[in-house]
């Protein structure tokens, strides 16, 4: 089945507003939760099931191992809660014991090919009364595409930054069909994702595939 941006990305949306909405919310406070979460998505893209390996957001991960594809968890973003990822965004809202600790934490981050940026969301309930909205944002340093997936020379320049040193410590091969969730994020197709889009895709299974050529990682599992 040909993977659907449009349908993947309403559904992700109705998901995350079904998350972010209070319990027993009223009509009222649904809908301004709906509108802001629409603002947000035209900034930072659509909502996303799981990030891909080399996205600026999993930049605390072991490179060497099977990772997450959210960056909960993780050091800096371990005060996480309730939360709704996007393309470039994370949607966040703990309570305001973690608050600090957490904009502490996202301003010391560095990343080569993008600034992160944190703010409150102001004027809407989001999850519960007392919890406190925050957003979360990876500014990328390269223009994107029109449609709003990240240019190839740029996700394929961190997939081989991240991929190609492992060479040092692996015992064989992964095939594409094994690595794809994990070089294209989720949710995804056979080529492409809501983070590249089919051009990109190609050519990123294409590298991958000449590089399992050359033994760069030892013997096809």
């Amino acid at each position: 089945m040909a993977f659907r941006a449009d349908e993947a990305a309403k559904y992700g949306f109705e998901r995350a507003l079904n998350i972010l909405s209070p319990y027993e919310a009223k009509p009222g406070q649904r809908e301004r939760v709906r509108a802001k979460l629409t603002e947000i998505v035209n900034e930072c893209g659509p909502v996303v099931d799981g990030y891909p390996a080399w996205h600026p957001f999993l930049l605390e991960t072991d490179s060497t191992a099977w990772s997450p594809s959210t960056p909960h968890g993780s050091p800096s973003f371990k005060n996480l809660d309730h939360t709704v990822y996007l393309a470039n965004g994370i949607i966040t809202c703990p309570y305001p014991h973690a608050v600090e600790q957490l904009f502490a934490s996202i301003q010391q981050l560095r990343h080569s090919s993008a600034y992160f940026y944190i703010e409150r969301i102001n004027d809407v309930v989001m999850h519960a009364e007392g919890a406190v909205p925050i957003l979360i944002k990876c500014v990328w340093k390269s223009e994107l595409n029109v449609d709003g997936t990240i240019p190839g020379r740029t996700a394929i320049g961190l997939m081989l930054e991240r991929e190609i040193p492992n060479w040092k410590v692996a015992d064989y091969s992964e095939p594409w069909e094994a690595m794809k969730e994990s070089m294209l994020g989720e949710p995804h197709g056979a080529r492409s994702s809501l983070f590249v889009d089919q051009q990109t895709g190609q050519m990123m299974k294409t590298i991958w595939n000449q590089l399992i050529k050359t033994g760069l990682w030892g013997n096809e599992r």
